[in-house]
């Protein structure tokens, strides 16, 4: 595939992946600024904390564990399964229920099983099942707007939990490192937008990766600048060997094989 063709990467993405990711900067960003004004019960800080999700928000609990994972004094679990684990009992247990839709089977068990052993609970959702319920029990309950797949969501998934850590007394404020990472990912778009041609946008280069030696045995890989330059060295060099033969010291037989090699960009 031409990754520089844009019109067909439009056929190939009709859910409007690729905005998505662009805006994902943006989302991270406003996700935070919600986590740290919506409605929250406060108390004594937890001892321990569960982020129970499934698919898409359970990456971002990941990302958000990974981040405290250093910096919490309490043990923080990402849980993908039905109910909790058994140890997750008590108000001194913080329980954060993740689903998208709000009406993820496993994420519903986690819940009903957080109230059923008198855990501090909070819901992240856009609605559904898990609203209705957090909702008629009187627990706390941060909505979200969002359309798209789940997994286009994760800035809210990891930065209002973050933001709901920080709040309970877990993680001092992340607001630095946060903006600071916002500003990087912002900063990145530059070289990685699809409209930037595969020859300086580092997001298109891996997939043009091939083996520049057919028959090699030490399969050595090396990358194109362009995607024409990729289609004429595959035409060069055919799986089958039949043109471009390979000397024994690796180079082609017109003695060009080193000079080619160093163009392509030998990683």
């Amino acid at each position: 595939m031409n990754l520089d063709d844009l019109e067909r990467f439009g056929r190939l993405d009709p859910a409007g992946m690729q905005a998505h990711i662009d805006g994902l900067p943006g989302q991270l960003a406003s996700a935070w600024e919600m986590g740290r004004s919506l409605a929250l019960s406060t108390g004594e800080p937890p001892r321990q904390a569960v982020l129970a999700g499934m698919g898409g928000s359970a990456i971002g609990a990941d990302l958000a564990a990974a981040y405290a994972a250093q910096l919490a004094p309490i043990p923080i679990v990402v849980w993908r399964d039905y109910g909790l684990p058994a140890w997750a009992r008590g108000p001194e247990t913080l329980v954060v229920v993740s689903s998208h839709s709000g009406n993820t089977e496993e994420t519903l068990t986690a819940y009903d099983a957080a109230r059923a052993a008198q855990a501090r609970l909070l819901a992240i959702t856009t609605g559904g099942e898990l609203a209705r319920r957090a909702s008629a029990d009187g627990v706390d309950v941060w909505r979200f707007e969002h359309r798209g797949q789940p997994r286009a969501a994760v800035g809210f998934s990891c930065a209002l939990s973050l933001a709901a850590l920080h709040r309970l007394g877990v993680l001092a404020d992340p607001a630095a490192e946060l903006a600071d990472t916002v500003a990087a990912m912002r900063a990145q778009q530059s070289n990685l937008h699809a409209e930037v041609p595969a020859a300086a946008n580092p997001a298109k280069r891996d997939w043009l990766y091939f083996v520049a030696i057919p028959g090699d045995e030490q399969r050595k890989h090396f990358f194109t600048d362009s995607y024409d330059e990729f289609l004429q060295f595959q035409a060069e060099n055919p799986p089958d060997g039949s043109t471009g033969e390979a000397g024994e010291d690796g180079t082609g037989t017109d003695g060009e094989g080193d000079g080619a090699a160093a163009a392509a960009g030998e990683p």
